[in-house]
């Protein structure tokens, strides 16, 4: 590869060569989707860079308020490879979520992070529409009743709401530039456009509502809530006539009765069901931990279900209503904080599409997650 290229567009013009090492590794995580167990590999890459960030920055931990509640909630994260039967999985969990500190750790690099994230986005969401385009898509994620020959690109995460999730805080954050920064307005357009465009290729309903409130509110920053409101009403018609007819279906049909919704529905109920002791204290991380606890509560349709479909009820589910409590409160001081408009845009969207799915299934998302949390 081209040594010009490598500096210029991937590394951002850094002349730093360590500084240039760390931003190729912060580059190199999306990809580790691609090696069999991915889940460890993002894991493994959190840990190394947590490492090497605590190392450079002379062995102290970050000392803000934030960091010490989210040390707090790791510590609930931490307990469960002890007290739960999930103990690798909650160990894999508590290695994925110490990417939090690494916007922390690396304070002088974080717009090369935000910049870095953006362009990460930009390419994943290119590929994941021309894979569309040129390789068709998968229909299985897709209820046959309502659609059934509609396609969705499934990326480089092999799951289309996998690839929304993680292309909804680059597309924020590409926006943000976009419509604040003095410079670079060519770079983020093309990244932002990337994005939005891999999104419209998984057909994710939860992600394209989440990516368009986020993006209004950050124009609503910009111009002003009156006139972006106005240009919105405006604007909507023409907007959903550019829409490919499968997307606009797609966005219509969240009332409808789907069997994705039935299924959810199903499944948050189940968890309900549980022992107040289980729901207050968690049960541990991962997929063997969930279905143990809830196996004798769960409906026939549901007994090879994945994930909790919900970002929220991971965490009760997980960490018990303690960590769900530390949880709200670390997005809310994040979200009313003062910085980084465009990170905390990044992460409204995740906790928004949180509502629905869950960014936590992959650890390439998770470890977005964080970061973002991180950025904020």
């Amino acid at each position: 590869m081209n040594p010009y290229f490598v500096n210029k567009y991937l590394l951002l013009g850094e002349q730093d060569s360590k500084k240039a090492v760390l931003l190729l590794l912060f580059a190199l995580f999306p990809f580790s989707a691609l090696f069999p167990h991915a889940h460890l590999c993002a894991a493994a890459w959190s840990a190394l860079l947590f490492a090497v960030g605590f190392w450079a920055s002379r062995k102290k931990m970050p000392s803000t308020s934030q960091a010490w509640l989210y040390a707090a909630f790791l510590a609930l994260t931490l307990s469960g490879v002890v007290l739960s039967a999930a103990r690798v999985a909650s160990l894999i969990s508590f290695l994925l979520r110490l990417s939090f500190f690494l916007p922390l750790f690396y304070e002088a690099m974080r717009e090369k992070i935000c910049r870095l994230l953006s362009l990460l986005g930009g390419l994943i969401g290119g590929v994941t529409l021309l894979s569309l385009i040129f390789g068709g898509g998968v229909t299985e994620y897709s209820d046959p009743s309502l659609f059934p020959s509609l396609s969705r690109a499934s990326g480089l995460f092999g799951n289309p709401n996998v690839t929304a999730a993680f292309l909804l805080p680059p597309a924020l954050l590409s926006l943000h530039a976009l419509l604040f920064a003095g410079r670079g307005r060519c770079f983020s357009f093309l990244c932002f456009f990337g994005s939005l465009t891999g999104i419209a290729a998984t057909y994710s309903r939860g992600a394209l509502i989440a990516l368009l409130f986020a993006a209004f509110l950050l124009f609503a920053c910009r111009f002003g809530l009156i006139p972006t409101l106005f240009t919105l009403l405006a604007l909507l018609p023409l907007l959903l006539l550019l829409l490919p007819s499968g997307l606009t279906a797609r966005l219509l049909s969240v009332l409808s009765p789907d069997t994705s919704v039935f299924y959810r529905f199903s499944l948050w109920k189940s968890i309900f069901r549980l022992p107040p002791r289980a729901l207050l204290f968690g049960v541990g991380e991962g997929k063997r931990a969930m279905l143990s606890a809830l196996g004798g509560v769960l409906a026939g349709g549901l007994l090879h279900v994945e994930h909790t479909h919900s970002l929220f009820l991971h965490i009760l589910l997980a960490e018990g209503l303690i960590g769900l409590l530390l949880f709200l409160l670390l997005c809310g001081r994040a979200l009313l904080s003062k910085k980084g408009l465009g990170a905390r845009a990044a992460l409204l969207s995740l906790l928004l599409f949180g509502i629905f799915d869950d960014p936590l299934y992959s650890g390439q998302t998770e470890v977005l997650f964080w970061l973002t949390l991180g950025l904020c």
